[in-house]
């Protein structure tokens, strides 16, 4: 390529933006980042490859400082009533905590070239959407940045050290995890969180992020299947281990609180989960429609012959035994020829697995001892516990990384 072919290529990178794709085209946009992926891949050198990653870590240290220093909050509070440019001395004054000048100076450096602040001028720093994003207390992107700094990067980090001593085996005892050995306590990733309320509440938020994220489970499968004869002396849909309680709202959502003949709502919706984590959800649930229980998914569940259970990234979280016992403890429950099974979790592609699908797996590794799964291994656990797959539920025209599997009593 010429100078001026650079130029003019370099010209039309820079004017892709959310208006020019489409604020409403999710697809294209996800492609484009994908595409933009491809393109660094392209240019950088095998050098570069590897040094890129050091900016990440540097990048995740600062930021993690500047929460720990409170800049972000501070910012966004003052940002209401004040101008949308800042001194460094302003900067300063927004810290909850003493901070040396210079030591700012540095960090804000890393964020400005990271994109998470704009600098316009020496010493002077804009906000962007990310950074106050950052200083909103009730924002997932907050949460997802104290999850991220604190627990997952020393993970994924204690990796290598965790392989090597247990001979390069792949990790799959829930007793003995990357986590566990990262921690002093040994103490595994979910009873590490009941231990801190402050950090459950970070990762259940987090979660609620990355479903956020998610194309939504009811635009994947077909909830009508679901309110189409149903009973309703007994629940519509129980959502298993669903946390923030974001998955089961959208059925209420989809359904717009009533049948298609306009009379209420069919049967129950519940939201079930440990005692911690539904005492965060009450707090969040916006409707009256929807009961919130507490159970643990390893028992017995409660709620016998519901028209659906839902499992919405639940599963990924375990090895195969644990997750054969979860799926026994719902099999009781359901009734032959009218409870459904909704399994809604990463179906890893057998080739071509996305960046996202791929950490994901890793994750998994490092933080349970657990995977994701391919097809072919669903088809098995599910069937194991007495299970067979009715219908794959998945949109393979999008960049969607879940698949709906749906599953009935043999």
């Amino acid at each position: 390529m010429n100078p001026n072919g650079a130029t003019d290529a370099i010209k039309s990178i820079d004017a892709i933006n959310l208006e020019s794709i489409g604020r409403d085209a999710e697809n294209e946009r996800r492609q484009t980042i994908a595409a933009a992926y491809r393109l660094l891949a392209r240019l950088e050198t095998p050098f570069e490859q590897m040094w890129k990653y050091t900016a990440t870590l540097n990048t995740m240290a600062a930021l993690q400082t500047l929460i720990d220093l409170g800049l972000w909050q501070g910012w966004k509070e003052d940002h209401v009533d004040s101008e949308p440019e800042k001194s460094l001395d302003d900067l300063l004054k927004c810290c909850r905590h003493p901070c040396d000048k210079e030591l700012l100076r540095r960090l804000l450096r890393i964020m400005s070239a990271a994109c998470l602040i704009e600098q316009v001028g020496p010493d002077r720093h804009r906000p962007t959407l990310t950074s106050l994003a950052l200083g909103d207390e009730k924002d997932v992107v907050a949460h997802t940045a104290m999850v991220t700094g604190a627990q997952y990067t020393a993970s994924a980090m204690n990796l290598p050290k965790f392989l090597a001593e247990t001979q390069y085996q792949q990790p799959l005892d829930p007793k003995n995890t990357n986590f566990m050995d990262a921690n002093a306590d040994r103490l595994p990733l979910f009873a590490f969180l009941q231990t801190d309320p402050s950090a459950q509440a970070h990762f259940v938020c987090a979660m609620k992020g990355l479903s956020q994220r998610k194309r939504p489970w009811t635009e994947l499968y077909d909830t009508k299947v679901l309110v189409d004869g149903h009973d309703a002396t007994r629940p519509l849909l129980v959502d298993i281990g669903g946390g923030h309680g974001l998955d089961v709202t959208r059925m209420l959502e989809r359904h717009c609180c009533t049948g298609d003949d306009g009379d209420p709502l069919l049967g129950d919706l519940v939201l079930q989960d440990l005692p911690d984590v539904v005492a965060l959800a009450k707090e969040k649930v916006v409707s009256d429609r929807i009961k919130v229980m507490a159970h643990d998914f390893f028992q017995p569940q409660p709620l016998k012959g519901a028209r659906a259970y839902l499992l919405r990234s639940v599963l990924h979280d375990w090895n195969d035994e644990k997750a054969h016992d979860i799926l026994r403890m719902t099999a009781a429950a359901m009734e032959r020829g009218y409870s459904k099974l909704l399994v809604c979790d990463t179906v890893l592609p057998a080739t071509g697995a996305s960046l996202d699908l791929a950490s994901a797996d890793i994750m998994m590794m490092h933080l349970h001892s657990a995977r994701e799964r391919p097809e072919d291994e669903w088809r098995r656990l599910l069937e194991r516990a007495g299970l067979t797959v009715v219908k794959m539920w998945c949109d393979v025209s999008t960049t969607s990384t879940d698949t709906v599997i749906e599953a009935e009593l043999v």
